[in-house]
């Protein structure tokens, strides 16, 4: 299995980064680290995260940090498509993936 994120999450990631390290680099390198260790963890086990009301759309709560990933098992292309990365103050609905 590999990861492939999306475009919308190699936005988010780096919205997320360039927001924390405006006040704290070294904040903003730990958070990156932490999202994309959890996204790592993804490729081994791709069944990690919880099922939301989206078909086969799974959410990886980040430890320690208030993010969500959002992705998409394709075990026929053995990818793990990550969607999102999602603050948890704009998570409205645990089942589904906020648009904006």
């Amino acid at each position: 299995m590999r990861s492939a994120p999306r475009r919308a999450a190699q936005r988010d990631l780096s919205a997320i980064y360039e927001h924390i390290a405006a006040n704290d680099p070294a904040a903003a390198r730990r958070v990156e680290e932490r999202i994309r260790a959890s996204i790592s963890l993804l490729v081994t086990w791709p069944r990690i995260g919880v099922l939301t009301d989206l078909e086969e759309v799974r959410r990886l709560p980040i430890v320690r940090y208030p993010y969500a990933v959002y992705y998409r098992v394709l075990a026929d292309k053995e990818e793990v498509h990550v969607l999102r990365i999602i603050h948890a103050a704009r998570i409205r609905d645990l089942g589904k993936l906020p648009q904006d």
